[in-house]
């Protein structure tokens, strides 16, 4: 299975994902990308602090970026505001 890394960006730079995890696909990344910044929602709503400005940066085990994933438009989507397409964000 392939290996994907879910670096954050913020307004301080990027924070790495030093493990990584494996996935079938971009729709599992997605998948986990959502749950996970479900996640910071829940932490968010708990302390009050926002989240603005973060997003996933998913690459590949060499580098690559292969995906960028706005906590935002995660937010949204999870909402239901919205239907996301990985392959479309993958420019597929």
């Amino acid at each position: 299975m392939p290996q994907y890394f879910f670096h954050i960006r913020s307004k301080a730079g990027l924070e790495h994902d030093e493990f990584g995890v494996e996935l079938a696909d971009l729709q599992a990344v997605w998948t986990e990308a959502t749950r996970t910044v479900e996640g910071f929602q829940r932490d968010e709503e708990i302390t009050g602090e926002p989240l603005p400005g973060l997003a996933f940066e998913v690459a590949d085990p060499q580098g690559a970026c292969l995906l960028v994933i706005p906590f935002s438009f995660a937010f949204r989507t999870l909402r239901g505001r919205r239907t996301a397409d990985p392959a479309q964000s993958a420019g597929a």
